[in-house]
């Protein structure tokens, strides 16, 4: 299937046997998955490279609680959940391209909950491919 427009994706990260275009400002991009920032939504595309690819969306929370929802299509799930809590979710595939919009109410610096880090970086939930 064709690729977006490079002018479309502001970057484009491989996991294993899945590229992810990131959309918009939204998500920060990590070598392992991704974070959308506290009190922000994220568009991204993930594009199945192979039946190898991974289909489910692992959704860890940051460290506040928090109201996360995401869409791909049609479909729509929302989640409630507890700082540091994890769900498993199987987005619908699309014509081999998932595109996905995943909105987070709240957000939390790491440097507020971790004395030893440095990061102040808002964010919200992480997104890791399974």
């Amino acid at each position: 299937s064709p690729a977006p427009p490079a002018a479309v994706a502001r970057r484009v990260m491989r996991y294993g046997d899945a590229l992810v275009w990131f959309l918009d400002e939204g998500a920060l991009a990590e070598p392992e998955g991704w974070w959308v920032r506290g009190g922000a939504s994220a568009a991204v595309v993930i594009d199945r490279t192979s039946v190898n690819a991974p289909h489910g969306v692992l959704v860890r929370n940051g460290g506040a609680k928090n109201h996360i929802t995401l869409t791909a299509g049609g479909w729509t799930v929302t989640l409630d959940l507890a700082p540091g809590e994890e769900r498993h979710v199987d987005p619908p595939r699309l014509l081999g391209r998932t595109p996905l919009r995943v909105a987070s109410d709240a957000g939390f610096r790491p440097s507020d909950v971790d004395p030893a880090s440095r990061d102040e970086r808002f964010l919200g939930v992480w997104l890791q491919l399974r």
